[in-house]
């Protein structure tokens, strides 16, 4: 995934997300996102709360963008 992306995609939570985190997308699922731990890549962050397999919008991030 490029670091210019813009926008936000929708993926499926590989668990149960809250509101306002960095997510990286699942090791075992290019579809499904989960929380990213410090020193990990992260792929955007989260818009709203979801349960495990429920849609979740992700603000992507990319360079010059303020979360």
């Amino acid at each position: 995934m490029s670091q210019f992306n813009m926008g936000s995609k929708a993926f499926i939570a590989g668990e149960a997300l809250e509101p306002y985190r960095r997510v990286k997308l699942s090791t075992s699922s290019g579809t499904q996102v989960e929380y990213a731990d410090a020193g990990d890549a992260f792929i955007g962050i989260t818009a709203a709360k979801a349960a495990l397999g429920e849609m979740v919008s992700v603000d992507l991030k990319h360079t010059g963008r303020t979360f």
